[in-house]
């Protein structure tokens, strides 16, 4: 499934400490490969509100000091990222200036 794809291939890219998902519990201890889930109050198909979990939960790790990071990429269980492009594509960019990196539509050149 696309969920565990991702968990075999670009994610083993990232320090697992760094990932996780966000989802219905009853996924949880079903995918061994998968980083933490937390659990989602959100009807499956609201995307909005699993976005609005990534955000709340990593504004949690990173005030609890215990997963540091600059960057928060939160997407859908079913993407793939070519991290040496998003690399790329953040070369210049600085953490410290507030934004959101976004598009419409289906894919983007990362």
């Amino acid at each position: 499934d696309a969920p565990q794809a991702m968990a075999d291939t670009w994610l083993t890219l990232i320090p697992q400490q760094r990932v996780f998902a966000v989802g219905p519990s009853s996924a949880a201890g079903k995918k061994p490969n998968m980083p933490r889930l937390v659990p989602t109050p959100c009807p499956d198909r609201v995307l909005w509100c699993k976005r609005l979990l990534h955000v709340v939960e990593a504004y949690k790790m990173l005030k609890s000091g215990t997963t540091p990071f600059d960057w928060l990429l939160s997407g859908n269980e079913d993407w793939y990222v070519n991290l040496p492009a998003m690399r790329k594509a953040f070369e210049g960019k600085s953490p410290d200036d507030p934004a959101v990196y976004t598009s419409l539509g289906c894919s983007q050149a990362w």
